[in-house]
């Protein structure tokens, strides 16, 4: 048995207003408040750098960003309505996969914001951070999720029957019972 479920892929303006407009302004605020604290407890102004000031707003993207890579949803995803999910399961990235994916922001603003430019050209909208962490972005409309194949075409695809010996599958679509763990191709 075969079902299919629509996904709807987020366009390159939703996740441009998600990150640079409205997660730039989450990290800023975030900045400037642990500015102010940092502030309150060093002896004065002068001992907070500009150094200082780039390093802690550089720290507080990182986790923020690590953080919301692994949730799938950012701040600014949320309110947009969109979420990064992986591209083999449509599960939440993780620890690792957002991890991979805040490193590939690195990457692609390392080299122009040529990686960032990518998602342009990419029939699925990914750009080189998703190409690394193996996500894409969808609307959040998706709600029901289980293991399967992300097709070109939009098309996600699950199976909840071994292909092999027609048993159940356990584990959202991994495992059959009677063949052992199934691998999926991207």
């Amino acid at each position: 048995m075969e079902d299919r479920l629509r996904v709807e892929l987020a366009g390159l303006a939703e996740r441009f207003l998600a990150y640079f407009i409205l997660d730039l302004m989450v990290i800023m605020t975030l900045a400037n408040v642990g500015a102010a604290v940092w502030h309150l407890g060093a002896a004065s102004l002068g001992d907070i750098t500009l150094l200082k000031y780039v390093f802690l707003v550089l720290g507080i993207a990182c986790v923020y960003s690590i953080v919301g890579n692994s949730l799938g949803q950012t701040v600014g995803k949320t309110i947009v309505g969109i979420k990064a999910v992986k591209e083999v399961d449509g599960s939440r990235p993780g620890l690792g996969w957002g991890t991979v994916r805040t490193l590939g922001y690195g990457v692609s603003a390392v080299a122009s914001c040529l990686g960032f430019c990518f998602a342009a050209w990419d029939d699925k909208y990914q750009g080189w951070h998703d190409t690394l962490a193996r996500t894409i972005v969808v609307r959040s409309t998706c709600q029901e999720w289980v293991a399967g194949t992300f097709e070109a075409e939009g098309t996600f695809r699950r199976e909840s029957e071994c292909s092999d010996c027609g048993s159940r599958l356990k584990y959202h679509g991994r495992v059959c019972p009677n063949c052992g763990p199934r691998s999926f191709a991207t």
